[in-house]
């Protein structure tokens, strides 16, 4: 499955360099220019991770993170910004409970190994979902046996722990 990232950044040549750069990597890429057009995009668009700029016109990026955070909440999010100070990381990472935080002008090798691993740690909280619907949907299923023929579930081991078989 291919999980799309989403790029918001003010500055055209930022959006075009990331996209280009994530593109390369396989990864496809969605691009908004405000926080506005960003959740516009995510309202049409699955998106595993939301790269944003900090410093935007209206919507500032922990502001879009925090809706992020609320309505979509396995989606990753990601600061980047070249006004990086120590109580806008903090704003950040409380309002907006980010995965990364990157700084202009980043690592390109930093930048590529977050959203790697971005994209893992995304694929395993879908698996890890989708494991607990089928434990679920086997419980009931269990259960409903269990109510049609009682003790069907039921295990008897021995001292050692081992299972007994009865042929009565």
């Amino acid at each position: 499955m291919h999980h799309a990232l989403l790029i918001v950044d003010d500055e055209e040549p930022v959006r075009r360099t990331l996209s280009r750069t994530l593109g390369a990597d396989g990864y496809r890429v969605l691009t908004a220019v405000s926080g506005e057009e960003a959740l516009t995009t995510l309202e049409h668009e699955a998106v595993a991770m939301v790269i944003t700029d900090h410093k935007m016109a209206g919507i500032s990026g922990v502001d879009l993170l925090k809706q992020v955070h609320e309505r979509w909440p396995d989606t990753l999010r990601v600061v980047l910004t070249g006004h990086a100070d120590l109580k806008m990381a903090i704003e950040a990472l409380n309002q907006g409970a980010l995965f990364g935080f990157l700084t202009k002008p980043w690592e390109e090798h930093t930048l590529r190994q977050m959203v790697r691993l971005g994209f893992e740690r995304f694929g395993l909280v879908l698996e890890n979902s989708q494991l607990r619907d089928t434990v679920a949907a086997q419980d009931r299923i269990l259960r409903k046996l269990e109510e049609e023929h009682p003790g069907i579930a039921s295990v008897r081991r021995d001292a050692s722990g081992a299972v007994v078989i009865d042929d009565e």
